[in-house]
């Protein structure tokens, strides 16, 4: 069965526009539901029939992961529980991938409902009934509940446990053909990466992303050349924000620029555009602040509004705090400018801060230049449009705001 992708919204819609496409999904959504519904019935009426084992188990996990795609999680563990009661000793390999699959399945729809607990015993047992099977799907559910796994004790922050479980996958299946495995290989590398930086182990994260580039760095797959990328990306953040390793770090995020600044997927688009803002950054961070403006114009340029709204904000932000840094006080009020013109009337609370911030940063060019008049008033804008959020950022900004223009009337 194929399931419908909903649309998602653009911020630069218009209003029509956004009407259109609220109708549109409506009518997308309710397609979906009737397919479902036609999909429990007709696996429902297959799982009752006395059909054949394989059959059978194939009609129950598909009902069960349709109601889990449903968000219906109390309904589709009792489905996979079936499953596995039914067929848990059953012989036959399809019948056995069902009974991974629904296992594997139930783990998740346990995770979505906040039983980590539970969740950690299934995906065991899927390790302990299948852990040495030598079936393709076999390999891929035990490769996917060690992942699993993994992720589920890190979150609960048992970061050692965590590590062990994903050395798990990768030790197993390191050297694994198949394409899927290969991508939970990466991904548990990237994740074991993750936990080495909550234990403060950065040495050996910068290991296990080496690790990752050097193992895949050439593959051809789209998600692997995405996790690829991601550790490339994470290197220079654990060298640069972590170990202080400024210049090393600019050498990674280059890496990144020159593997896949021209890439066309999307995932890897944004990872560029992110990858771009944090060297310039730390370009700014160095006090190279006439490279950082050029940096960030090149995140603009990637990026458009409708891409990503809050690093466009930001970059935009962090451009015009690098042109006033350089004493280019006009060109940094046209930025400050553009903020607003872009996110003044925005209600997300990343783009209100962003706001606030570019208003703060053109009260101070205005300052520099002496046009302290202006400066109040601009302050004045802030303290008015933001006094009374409750958002700690906003507050802050509101504070600092009242601050700075006290500071000037003390000149």
């Amino acid at each position: 069965m194929t399931f419908p992708q909903l649309c998602r919204f653009i911020p630069s819609l218009s209003s029509l526009n956004r009407w259109i496409i609220v109708i549109a999904v409506g009518l997308v959504v309710s397609v979906f539901q009737e397919q479902v519904a036609a999909q429990v019935s007709k696996d429902t009426t297959l799982a009752q029939s006395g059909s054949g084992e394989d059959e059978t188990a194939r009609a129950l996990y598909n009902k069960g992961a349709v109601l889990a795609r449903l968000g219906r999680s109390e309904e589709a563990i009792a489905i996979f529980d079936d499953v596995v009661r039914r067929f848990g000793t059953a012989g036959e390999p399809e019948s056995r991938d069902m009974v991974a699959m629904a296992l594997v399945n139930k783990a998740e729809a346990l995770s979505k409902l906040g039983r980590s607990k539970e969740e950690i015993a299934v995906y065991d047992d899927v390790i302990g009934r299948f852990g040495t099977a030598s079936g393709t799907k076999l390999r891929e559910m035990v490769a996917d509940a060690l992942f699993g796994k993994g992720v589920t004790l890190r979150e609960l922050g048992r970061s050692e446990e965590a590590i062990a479980a994903l050395d798990g996958a990768v030790s197993r299946f390191g050297t694994a053909s198949e394409t899927e495995i290969r991508e939970m290989v990466a991904m548990a590398l990237g994740s074991i990466g993750d936990a080495l930086d909550d234990l403060g182990r950065y040495k050996e994260s910068i290991a296990t992303g080496d690790d990752v580039v050097r193992r895949f760095g050439t593959a051809k797959e789209a998600e692997l050349r995405v996790r690829v990328a991601m550790a490339l990306y994470n290197k220079g953040e654990t060298l640069g924000q972590r170990l202080g390793r400024r210049e090393q770090a600019i050498a990674a995020y280059d890496e990144v620029l020159a593997r896949f600044g021209s890439a066309k997927e999307a995932e890897l688009r944004a990872l560029v555009a992110t990858t771009t803002y944090s060297k310039g950054v730390t370009l700014g961070q160095l006090g190279r602040k006439k490279e950082a403006v050029a940096v960030y114009d090149e995140v603009l340029r990637q990026l458009g509004t409708a891409d990503d709204a809050d690093l466009f904000a930001i970059a935009l932000v962090n451009k015009g705090a690098a042109l006033s840094d350089l004493g280019r006080y006009k060109e940094a009020i046209t930025i400050c400018d553009d903020v607003v013109r872009h996110f003044g009337t925005a209600n997300e609370t990343g783009l209100r801060k962003q706001v606030a911030m570019a208003l703060a940063n053109k009260a101070h060019a205005l300052n520099k230049l002496g046009r302290s008049k202006e400066a109040i008033a601009v302050y004045d804008d802030v303290i008015g449009r933001f006094e009374t959020a409750q958002e700690e950022g906003l507050r802050e900004a509101v504070a600092k705001a009242r601050h700075d223009r006290s500071a000037i009337f003390g000149q």
